[in-house]
């Protein structure tokens, strides 16, 4: 598609062919076409592309104008990165469209379209609000003069390439700073001096400064200093500004082949050997660590695979290497990563039996971030084995504060707050997960067990506790030896003690059959009351 815009805009055949051919191998763009999250990138590029086109056709038979809005919501929609695209529609105008006799209309007819991007702005701010970090402007400031021309060189050598690169500590030097501003400023005024000798030098330039600076990093998401799939339409312009250049400088077609089968030889077997590290996490997470320097992420995420793999030890050696590297950047505002870090370190432990490191080690996320509901779920959880159950519910209390939705966290604060005898609060709890969550069992069955259960006469209501255990045996995975029990406890409460005996004798058939030896145990001390009409009573404190 690209090739074909192109094509169409310049008539110069070979060299469309090549930027075009650069697009699609150039090792930069594995990680927008490998890593499927960024299956965007491909699409609101292959909008992108369909746009120009339309908007060629719109500037030669001034047809499709409406098409071309349509075309430009459905690429914002793909990815907010298009922003720029009216801005690049103008350079296109300068060249090769040659559309600067019009003045001022040029912009009237692009307003529509600087509208839609305004709109788009303004909806991502708001939707990446909680993702934005709090990194120094002095900081980001600095990256967003040094960034395009580190992105220059990846294009000429795009060697180690990772998923994320760490943003510096202090971010780049003042020095850095002053001699890529200085670069910037004199490329952009020689390029402008060319302007009527090779106007697709200033266009090539601008197209490449534009479309970056949505993703510069002055409006700051994530931590990363930079990444390659930033690059995927931006670098189409530093394509067309060094192809259109350097093809009519060289004679000989033979010699314009060679090179471009050479170059284009060699940036394949780049990307192929790129494309290898994206086979698994483990591979691509490997690699990234080796190329970079203090890399947090990758360090995380190690320990992440680690600890899935069962290998409790190494996890807990990258993930404190992730804490080492973040809490050695001082200033950063990196609490949202260290707390990560430090919650996956807690679950580490806790995995080992050092239940005493793993509280600690909330505590520490907890402090850093106090709206960390995994966290305080993870901590209350802990707590509440400890028989902490006032510490506990605090916990759950502050995960629910952040993420009121959660129905583990509401039947988790209901488990501590029976732990306490306090079941008329622990009820509600239970009832509120098992709204949230209706085909949990889970939720379910806290609720069915403490209406058939409790100690509380006011709380203690055997009939609905039967209604509620029914609907449990019919959700997914609800018809188990725990469900059948609180059915049967409910029955009992309720003075049918023929029909309790008979489900508890179920719920043991299947507790045997299951080879849930526990659970049989307990069944068989159940019927044991039930025969002698006594029903069940939780204690509810410890």
């Amino acid at each position: 598609m690209l090739f074909a815009v192109l094509w169409k805009m310049t008539r110069a055949l070979w060299s469309s062919a090549f930027v075009a051919a650069l697009f699609g191998i150039h090792p930069l763009h594995v990680e927008s076409v490998a890593w499927i999250a960024e299956r965007k990138d491909v699409l609101s590029g292959f909008f992108f592309a369909v746009i120009l086109g339309t908007y060629v056709h719109y500037a030669r038979a001034k047809r499709g104008y409406v098409w071309l809005i349509v075309l430009f919501a459905l690429g914002l929609m793909c990815k907010a990165m298009l922003v720029t695209t009216p801005l690049v529609l103008l350079l296109l105008d300068y060249w090769p469209l040659r559309r600067v006799a019009l003045g001022r209309r040029l912009f009237t007819e692009k307003l529509p379209l600087f509208c839609l991007s305004i709109t788009s702005c303004a909806a991502t701010l708001i939707a990446q609000s909680g993702a934005m970090e709090a990194l120094p402007f002095a900081w980001r400031l600095k990256n967003a003069l040094v960034t395009p021309l580190v992105y220059v060189a990846q294009m000429f050598w795009p060697v180690d390439l990772a998923p994320f690169y760490p943003f510096p500590a202090n971010g780049p030097s003042l020095v850095q700073a002053i001699a890529a501003s200085t670069i910037l400023f004199v490329f952009t005024i020689a390029a402008f001096g060319f302007r009527k000798t090779r106007p697709w030098v200033i266009v090539g330039w601008c197209w490449y400064l534009v479309m970056l600076t949505p993703v510069i990093g002055i409006v700051q998401i994530g931590l990363q200093s930079h990444a390659d799939r930033y690059t995927y339409l931006p670098e189409v312009g530093l394509y067309i500004m060094l192809v259109w250049t350097i093809m009519p400088l060289i004679r000989s077609r033979v010699l314009l082949a060679s090179g471009a089968i050479a170059v284009l030889a060699v940036l394949g077997t780049l990307a192929f050997h790129q494309t290898r590290f994206w086979a698994n996490s483990r591979t691509l997470w490997t690699h990234a660590a080796a190329v970079t320097h203090d890399n947090e992420v990758a360090e995380n995420n190690l320990g992440m695979l680690d600890a899935h793999d069962g290998k409790v030890d190494s996890a807990i050696q990258h993930y404190e290497q992730a804490i080492r590297i973040q809490n050695a950047r001082g200033a950063a505002r990196y609490d949202l990563t260290i707390a990560l870090a430090e919650n996956n370190l807690a679950t580490a432990f806790a995995r080992k039996g050092n239940i005493d490191d793993a509280v600690a080690h909330y505590a520490r996320a907890v402090h850093l971030r106090p709206d960390y509901a995994d966290a305080f779920y993870n901590l209350g959880t802990l707590l509440l084995q400890q028989r902490k159950a006032v510490l506990a519910i605090d916990a759950f209390r502050a995960a629910i504060k952040t993420r009121a939705d959660d129905a583990a966290a509401h039947a988790s604060l209901g488990d501590a707050l029976h732990a306490e005898g306090k079941d008329g609060e622990a009820r509600s709890e239970y009832e509120t997960a098992a709204n949230l969550a209706p085909d949990a069992a889970w939720a379910i069955y806290s609720l069915a067990w403490l209406l058939a259960t409790s100690s509380n006469e006011s709380v203690r209501d055997g009939e609905r506790a039967a209604q509620v255990a029914q609907r449990g045996l019919q959700v997914p995975g609800g018809e188990s030896p725990g469900m059948l029990r609180a059915l049967a406890a409910g029955y009992a409460t309720q003075g049918r003690f023929a029909d309790a005996v008979q489900v508890a004798q179920r719920a043991l058939e299947l507790a045997l059959t299951r080879q849930d030896d526990a659970s049989a145990q307990r069944l068989e001390g159940d019927l044991q009351l039930y025969r002698e009409r006594v029903p069940l009573r939780d204690i509810a404190t410890w």
